[in-house]
């Protein structure tokens, strides 16, 4: 199921610039980060 949700253009711009690839979506590059967020907590 897919949900929108509001983001600031400035925020939008920022993701952006963490895709990998053009097509990458939005949806792949969060969960990425809360991938990574959830590794680094883990580790302390």
């Amino acid at each position: 199921m897919w949900k929108s949700i509001k983001i600031k253009e400035k925020t939008k711009k920022e993701l952006d610039k963490l895709k990998i690839h053009h097509r990458q979506s939005y949806n792949e590059i969060i969960m990425e980060m809360i991938k990574n967020a959830t590794h680094t907590t883990n580790k302390n």
